[in-house]
């Protein structure tokens, strides 16, 4: 298929794109969770016959505000579907989409903080260099987007992440048994077979590969099957979970204590999204 070239912008780049490589039928049908755009107008010189947007369960379309935010959602251009200018009409304007949980880290040129992203856009600032080696290895900075100054207001500021935990939505691979997880609600979720990580839209360039047998991270229920609250680009179908403090006691792992030394009798363990405090705690030793 010959191409026919033109000067090109930044601007109208990531339309281009999906000119480029976007072909699917007009009219064909369409619903919430499908990607849109409208029929090629044969012009080379405008760009709106190019731009894709995601159709939301609430009847309104959200736009992609630039390709990084995109491909954290889709590896590809394949199912982009056309539809007309009336029917593209009838769909208001949402908003616009924020980068998957727990893909990148993102910036602004203008803040030098660094923020891993959660459900519904929320921003949690990496509080230090330490906690992003921890979580995101020694490459850490490998992983940063700068969002354009324009495009913040779409997310809003969380708690700072303070300490190595990992985000809600971030995929974390163990590497003892190959085992995939969605961080949630600071649970584990199991990603119960390969065709439910390919349903959920998991990309492995994202996901973190782990020697820690996670056993910080109580086990949530298993993931069977895609789930709107996941998989919602537009993330309009967030179930809010209660924030429930776990709390955990490890006993050492040996009962052998060298004479003069220190020696861990038990390891206590709160986890909790929010701020909790203890007003009292009873130990009884009986030796």
């Amino acid at each position: 298929m010959p191409f026919t070239f033109r000067r090109v912008t930044a601007a109208t780049l990531f339309s281009l794109l999906f000119s480029l490589f976007s072909f699917t039928a007009a009219n064909a049908a369409v619903g919430p969770g499908d990607l849109i755009k409208l029929p090629d107008d044969g012009n080379l010189e405008t760009t709106v016959d190019s731009a894709v947007y995601y159709h939301g369960t609430d009847g309104k379309r959200y736009a992609f505000p630039n390709s990084q935010s995109y491909f954290t959602w889709y590896a590809d251009f394949n199912g982009v579907k056309t539809v007309t200018a009336a029917e593209m009409a009838a769909l208001p304007l949402g908003g616009n989409i924020t980068y998957r949980p727990g893909t990148r880290l993102v910036k602004i040129t203008s803040d030098p903080n660094v923020y891993a992203v959660e459900p519904g856009g929320t921003l949690r600032w990496v509080q230090s260099e330490a906690v992003a080696n921890a979580l995101f290895g020694a490459e850490w900075n490998k992983r940063i987007d700068d969002i354009p100054d324009a495009f913040f207001f779409s997310y809003s500021i969380g708690e700072p992440l303070a300490a190595a935990v990992y985000p809600d939505g971030t995929v974390v691979k163990r590497s003892s048994d190959n085992a995939y997880f969605l961080i949630e609600d600071r649970n584990k979720r199991k990603i119960s077979s390969a065709a439910v990580k390919t349903a959920l839209r998991v990309q492995e360039k994202f996901v973190i590969t782990t020697a820690s047998a996670l056993a910080d991270y109580p086990d949530g229920p298993d993931i069977i099957a895609a789930e709107p609250a996941i998989t919602d680009t537009a993330q309009k179908n967030l179930v809010v979970m209660p924030s429930i403090p776990t709390f955990t006691v490890r006993t050492p792992p040996t009962a052998f204590f060298a004479v003069g030394n220190d020696a861990t009798l038990l390891e206590l363990r709160i986890a909790s999204l929010k701020a909790v405090t203890v007003k009292r705690l009873t130990i009884k030793l009986d030796a």
